[in-house]
Formats: structure tokens, sequence, C-alpha cells
């Protein structure tokens, strides 16, 4: 389930709810898809929220699992 939220982020509650505003910043012209590509290239911006950037963090260690 969790590799399926990370596949799919716009299911990822906690994802979308603690980086929306990175999300709005940065990544509003992308497809839903390509959300946790954006949110990773943008993961050093001074405006993340530790909260989103921790988040950010777990759903790519599971990825690469």
């Amino acid at each position: 389930r969790e590799k399926l939220d990370v596949i799919l982020p716009e299911n990822d509650y906690s994802l979308m709810s603690k980086c929306a505003i990175i999300i709005q910043k940065f990544c509003s012209n992308e497809k839903k898809q390509n959300i946790l590509s954006c949110l990773r290239r943008n993961i050093n911006q001074d405006a993340m929220p530790n909260l989103c950037r921790r988040v950010l963090y777990q759903r790519l260690m599971v990825l690469n699992n």
C-alpha cells in the first residue's frame, strides 16, 4: 500500500496536506503523477516546511526499497 501511495501521490493525504504550500508554489503545473518528482527537485527550498520534508523523505525511502 505504501508503494502505491508513492506511485500515486494524489492519494497520499499526508503528503498532499503537509506539502500543499510547496505543491502550489513549485508544482502547480505538474501532472499529478509527477508531483513526487517535483517535490524531490524542490526539497532544498527554504520555503519547504519541515513536516513536508520529513514526509517526502519517508516516501522516497519507500520508493527506493
